[in-house]
């Protein structure tokens, strides 16, 4: 068993690491392309169509250079320069240009969507925020529209299945500043960057792997996509992200802080911040998970008290029964998964089925659990994978883009090692492995 989890470890970090690396850039931003072509066609929303008009292009050109550069020069100084200036313009052609595009569409209120209903919501809430009312409604009545303009009649009575923590990204709507500004995907947007360039700045990992992340995070659809459409959920990865690199330089406190900011956020957090309480460590390689415990506490137990004490029924109509499909006003969140179809096919339990989909959820976490024995942070963060696949799949009221986070999670326990010691035979077969790699990756 052991030896099993030291070849799939070395397998996933050695796709992420080897000289191939060029070889899966070109497949990636080629994916990346057909998706994107494939949106003009098929999507359902104006905002997705001109993401994918804006960006297959340069996807496809960045496929084509990359594969024309594994043919030259792989291992050379200067195609890994050109590899990053690859992905810096992807950041650009495929993230800032398509999202100050639509967000000035929506300015001038071009005919059309602009962005999914979440951002209008996340406004509204940050409307009632900063004039210090309840974010919560008692009696929503609305799922929310996608947005097309500033009308601050939008989703004025829509129900809010976030935490208390993201209405912060729609304060910005009430404030007297110019409209562009105004549009909480703009304040997400500059939130998940700057929250993924401090934890790779800070990370101690390779030049290689911290280019890696933040291409998932911000180039490739995965991050490019939702920023420009919704984006609600990339600052909360981006924190996660954060947590994670400060558990792996053994900063429980400051881990429990970044895990705190998540939490208070989406729900979507909590898995990892809870399982990333066990594998805390400090300086001399003590279990520290006071610390972690302590600072994560500090957040989340005085917002939330404060939300939930000030309307405990919109707290719990918002933020429990609405996500979980217990309203007569059904979530947007319907994708076909096995869940959602348990949920369709019996109507008149609802809560019964609720409660079955979450035993069975557990119990699955459970025996899993029991199987894998996760230690360290690597695969800690794999486990946490495992679970919000899980429950993206079993969740009542579910979408594909939830997938987002298990995604993430996948590419960060391949590339993100545990501080804690290791076996000795997994360190020399990573050490040897780094050996035949060190050209590429210096």
């Amino acid at each position: 068993m052991v030896r099993k989890r030291q070849l799939f470890r070395l397998g996933a970090r050695r796709i992420f690491t080897a000289p191939s690396a060029l070889l899966l850039d070109t497949i990636v931003y080629f994916g990346s392309f057909v998706l994107a072509f494939v949106n003009i066609f098929v999507a359902a929303g104006g905002d997705y169509k001109q993401w994918g008009l804006l960006a297959f292009f340069p996807y496809l050109l960045a496929a084509i250079g990359t594969f024309r550069l594994h043919q030259i020069d792989p291992n050379s100084k200067r195609t890994i320069t050109w590899r990053r200036w690859i992905v810096v313009g992807l950041f650009f052609t495929s993230l800032v240009a398509p999202l100050a595009v639509s967000v000035a569409q929506r300015t001038l209120a071009t005919p059309g969507v602009h962005a999914q209903a979440e951002v209008v919501v996340i406004e509204r809430c940050g409307d009632r925020v900063a004039t210090n009312q309840d974010c919560y409604l008692s009696n929503p009545s609305t799922v929310g529209v996608s947005a097309t303009n500033y009308s601050p009649r939008l989703d004025a009575n829509a129900f809010v299945p976030y935490l208390p923590g993201m209405a912060i990204f729609g304060i910005s709507n009430s404030l007297p500043i110019p409209s562009p500004l105004r549009d909480a995907r703009v304040a997400m947007t500059l939130f998940t960057i700057l929250v993924v360039l401090i934890a790779l700045a800070i990370s101690g990992l390779s030049s290689e792997d911290r280019w890696r992340i933040f291409q998932f995070a911000l180039v490739l659809p995965a991050g490019a996509l939702p920023l420009v459409t919704g984006g609600d959920d990339l600052p909360v990865i981006a924190l996660l992200l954060l947590a994670v690199i400060l558990s792996r330089k053994r900063k429980p406190m400051a881990a429990g802080l970044a895990a705190g900011a998540a939490v208070i956020m989406k729900l979507t957090a909590w898995p990892l911040a809870l399982l990333l309480l066990f594998v805390q460590r400090d300086d001399e390689n003590h279990q520290a998970w006071q610390p972690y415990l302590i600072s994560i506490a500090s957040i989340f137990v005085p917002v939330l008290s404060i939300a939930a004490a000030v309307n405990p029924q919109a707290f719990i109509v918002n933020e429990l029964l609405f996500p979980l499909g217990l309203t007569k006003v059904k979530s947007p969140a319907q994708s076909p998964l096995l869940g959602q179809a348990i949920f369709s096919m019996l109507p008149g339990y609802r809560l019964e089925v609720v409660a079955f989909l979450v035993l069975i959820g557990a119990l699955l976490s459970v025996l899993v659990y029991l199987k894998w024995r996760p230690r360290g942070l690597g695969a800690t963060i794999g486990f946490g994978a495992f679970i919000l696949t899980l429950a993206t799949i079993l969740a009542p009221a579910t979408r594909f883009g939830y997938l987002l986070y298990p995604c993430n999670f996948v590419l960060w326990a391949s590339i993100i090692r545990s501080p804690a010691k290791e076996s000795t035979q997994a360190d020399a077969a990573i050490r040897n492995t780094s050996i035949e790699d060190e050209a590429y990756l210096s």
